[in-house]
C-alpha cells in the first residue's frame, strides 16, 4: 500500500507536448528544494494544435467537440393551478395576503366564508383583484 503513496520527496514535473513551451516554462520553473513540503502541484499538460504526433482519433475527438453548436434548452412555462378547484387557473386573481386562485373560487369563498382559503385571513368582496400571469387563460 506504501509502493503507492507519493513520498514528500517526489515532485510532480510538467508533461510537455509543446518543445517551445518546454523551453519558456524551466526558466520560470523553481528548484525542488524551494518548494513547501505541502504544496501539491498538479502535472502541466501542454497542447499544442500543430503538434500532429499522437493518434488520428484523438485529433479527430478533439477537432469534432470544439465544432458542436451548443444546445439551446427553452424553459418550459409554469402551470398554474389553483388551490381551491385543482385546475388550470381561470382568470388568476389574488387576494391581499397574497395567495392565488381562479375569480370565481375566491367569489364563492369570500361570499360563504369571508375567508381565504390558504390562511384562513379575513376578506371581504374588494380584498382581492385581477392578476395577468403568463400561461393562463383569460
Amino acid at each position: 500500500m506504501e509502493d503507492n503513496r507519493r513520498t514528500r520527496s517526489q515532485f510532480l514535473t510538467p508533461l510537455y507536448l509543446d518543445e517551445d513551451a518546454a523551453l519558456e516554462d524551466n526558466a520560470a520553473m523553481p528548484s525542488h528544494n524551494m518548494w513547501n513540503k505541502r504544496q501539491r502541484v498538479a502535472p502541466l499538460i501542454c497542447l499544442s494544435p500543430e503538434r500532429e504526433e499522437g493518434s488520428s482519433l484523438q485529433s479527430n475527438n478533439a477537432m469534432q467537440v470544439s465544432q458542436e453548436p451548443a444546445k439551446v434548452v427553452v424553459p418550459k412555462e409554469p402551470n398554474f393551478t389553483c388551490p381551491v378547484c385543482l385546475n388550470k387557473l381561470v382568470e388568476p386573481s389574488t387576494t391581499k395576503c397574497g395567495h392565488i386562485f381562479c375569480a370565481e373560487c375566491i367569489k364563492q369563498a369570500i361570499q360563504f366564508q369571508k375567508k381565504c382559503p390558504t390562511c384562513r385571513k379575513a376578506l371581504r368582496k374588494n380584498n382581492f383583484h385581477r392578476i395577468y400571469l403568463p400561461n393562463s387563460d383569460g
